[in-house]
């Protein structure tokens, strides 16, 4: 990253909505990163703080949006959703004015989750570790695993959008799987 990348991310405001080990560690991401200017808040009435901020980070811990009840076009900032998917990540970007439909419904993660597997069983993409967690996703189990990679990946579209990158927008998403898998017999390898 040159130097006046990094004063961006030192400048940029970002808030972080969420009390659940994942909006923690995606707090500590962002932070290592480089941003200096992070709010961490749980939950309550956020719209109006919502102009204080360049961007909103929205975890969902619980299954259910904190923004989902405002009229997207009211939301003057990007907000970013990462998603645990037990042996993988995933992350959507919304920009201001984007479609939240999606957000009322009743889980989340678990429509985020099947949304990403039925456009990656479309097009022929392996998403064979997705497919294998959804039972788990249903469940709304977890793994730190999952959660690591949710927050690494989070903070780097994190930091591409403070910089002035070009980012994935909604419909468009981010997937990944854990870079490390257990291997057949209790091990671990790297993919």
């Amino acid at each position: 990253m040159t130097d006046e990348e990094k004063l961006k991310l030192e400048r940029c405001r970002v808030l972080v909505i969420g009390a659940d080990p994942l909006a923690i560690q995606i707090d500590a991401e962002i932070r290592h990163i480089g941003f200096r200017q992070i709010s961490h808040i749980d939950v309550g009435n956020i719209y109006p703080q919502l102009k204080n901020y360049d961007i909103v980070v929205e975890v969902m811990g619980n299954g259910s949006s904190v923004l989902a009840g405002i009229h997207s076009s009211a939301l003057p900032v990007p907000i970013v959703y990462p998603f645990d998917f037990i042996d993988g990540a995933g992350t959507i970007v919304l920009r201001p004015g984007d479609n939240m439909d999606f957000a009322r419904s009743g889980s989340l993660r678990l429509a985020i989750a099947e949304y990403f597997a039925g456009y990656c069983a479309f097009w022929h993409i392996d998403n064979s570790w997705l497919s294998e967690a959804m039972p788990l996703i249903r469940e709304n189990n977890h793994s730190d695993e999952g959660m690591r990679s949710a927050a690494i990946q989070c903070s780097r579209i994190v930091a591409s959008m403070a910089v002035g990158r070009e980012v994935k927008y909604y419909p468009r998403f981010y997937l990944c799987r854990n870079s490390k898998q257990p291997a057949v017999g209790g091990g671990s390898n790297s993919l």
